[in-house]
């Protein structure tokens, strides 16, 4: 019980002696500014003062404890706490430094500091004031908008990918389409050209066969329609229109027909042609066989050639 009261006896002459320092002469501050230069409430700040020619003989400290600060913190708002109170000395510049955390916006004044000094018991520091900066200014006081609704996670993944293996997609299409086409163009131009040839075989040997029992006019008529489907067989191999050439335009396309005997092999061939078609004379079997025999030379070597090519 003795100790208790010894305690509260020290405890009551500590606060009387620290009653009394706020009552003697208060010396005003140089500089003042805040680290960061704005403070939120809630934020941790630091006080930064200069102190000029008064405090030259002060000495450097540290108040970082609760006890050591208690008395300060009895005398500060009640919105603002001190952390750390430190005297820095660096030649003939002399700072105070305050930490501190305050809890409300506005502005707050420091309780006077006591600053040891070497010639006497201390300095009083008083006058201090910084400002606290609301975090809701008065244009941003009105609620904002509702965000945007979050999409599914891995949604983006999902759109760009799918747009990336479409567009894949369609370039492996048209490179597909492409290739098919220069594989496909070669066969089908075989197979008419496959066509062609099998048709005209038919015809020459109906021709040749012409003795046995077919008429003359029935000899006449596939005569002319083999001479025009030959015709037909030119245009596909060349790429022109074979069916309306005159005998003698044959001349020019002759290098241009694969196997062809000679330049004027065409213009002999269709020359000779044409005018046992159209002389109104019955044609004989042998001038029908001499015909074929001329095609029989030009497809052994027009498949000749393509078997080279």
């Amino acid at each position: 019980m003795s100790i208790l009261l010894a305690l509260m006896f020290l405890f009551s002459v500590f606060n009387i002696q620290a009653e009394e320092l706020y009552q003697d002469e208060i010396y005003l501050p140089g500089d003042i500014y805040l680290l960061p230069q704005t403070i939120y409430a809630g934020d941790r700040g630091r006080l930064v003062v200069s102190l000029g020619s008064a405090f030259i003989d002060a000495r450097a400290f540290v108040l970082e404890t609760r006890d050591e600060l208690l008395v300060i913190n009895n005398h500060a708002a009640n919105d603002l706490v001190i952390n750390r109170i430190e005297l820095e000395r660096r030649g003939s510049n002399i700072r105070l430094l305050v930490d501190f955390i305050p809890y409300a916006p506005g502005v707050f004044v420091l309780p006077p500091v006591a600053i040891p000094s070497g010639d006497s018991d201390s300095l009083m520091l008083g006058g201090i004031e910084f400002t606290v900066a609301s975090i809701l200014t008065s244009g941003s006081m009105t609620l904002s908008r509702p965000a945007p609704p979050l999409a599914v996670p891995g949604t983006g993944l999902m759109v760009y990918g799918g747009l990336g293996g479409l567009f894949l997609f369609l370039i492996l299409g048209i490179i597909l389409i492409f290739r098919l086409h220069q594989i496909i163009n070669p066969l089908r131009k075989r197979w008419k050209q496959k066509r062609f040839l099998t048709s005209l075989e038919q015809k020459i040997r109906l021709l040749r066969d012409s003795g046995a029992g077919i008429e003359q006019q029935g000899r006449n008529e596939l005569f002319s329609n083999l001479a025009g489907e030959f015709r037909e067989f030119l245009s596909f191999i060349t790429g022109f229109d074979c069916c309306v050439l005159t005998p003698y335009e044959f001349t020019s396309l002759s290098v241009a027909i694969p196997g062809a005997p000679g330049q004027d092999f065409f213009y002999a061939l269709f020359k000779r042609w044409d005018k046992l078609r159209f002389s109104g004379i019955p044609i004989k079997r042998e001038d029908i066989l001499e015909i074929m025999d001329k095609l029989d030379l030009f497809f052994t070597g027009f498949i000749n050639a393509e078997k080279n090519k």
